[in-house]
């Protein structure tokens, strides 16, 4: 279908939705929220947001998804090229560590370089979360879990998918 626009969602635990029910995650909220713009719009176009999530994922295994590589830089190489080849556009979500400030975590600074100097568009959840809610407390899934985000977490994270898609250009 022509009118059919898939989004491919890949990632690891946060991205696959640990312990939050279907029909929850941010794969799945993102699905309606296009759908919704789309209908209440008039748009011809349909979406479908499709979650590659597997926990214990990182960026390596991301990309076996897509072609195998080991080295990061060659990862983003390898992204590009199928960028390329396939026309695929990438907005990539940086999903730093809850803490009680949202501080950036500064081991994804090299994930941040890359992005750049490849030219992919990403965004960091933290200035999403920080605006939502006043504490990382409030997100966090698990007691003690600095990672993963609860079902109110997943809603920042389709929201802040949309607006930096139609930010973008992904989207109308």
């Amino acid at each position: 279908d022509k009118n059919l626009i898939r989004v491919a969602m890949l990632g690891d635990s946060i991205t696959e939705g640990m312990h939050i029910p279907l029909g929850k995650t941010f794969s799945d909220k993102l699905d309606l929220l296009l759908n919704k713009k789309a209908s209440d719009e008039g748009s011809i176009f349909k979406y479908e947001v499709m979650n590659f999530g597997v926990g214990g994922y990182n960026l390596a295994a991301e990309v076996e998804t897509l072609k195998k590589r080991e080295d990061m830089s060659m990862q983003f190489d390898e992204i590009e090229r199928l960028k390329i080849k396939y026309g695929f556009n990438f907005l990539i979500c940086i999903h730093d560590f809850f803490t009680p400030s949202f501080a950036d975590n500064p081991n994804c600074n090299k994930y941040v370089e890359l992005i750049i100097k490849h030219g992919f568009y990403y965004f960091r959840i933290n200035e999403y979360y920080k605006k939502a809610v006043p504490s990382s407390e409030s997100l966090v899934l698990i007691k003690g879990d600095s990672c993963h985000p609860n079902e109110l977490g997943h809603a920042v994270i389709a929201e802040a998918m949309l607006t930096e898609l139609r930010e973008h250009g992904f989207i109308q």
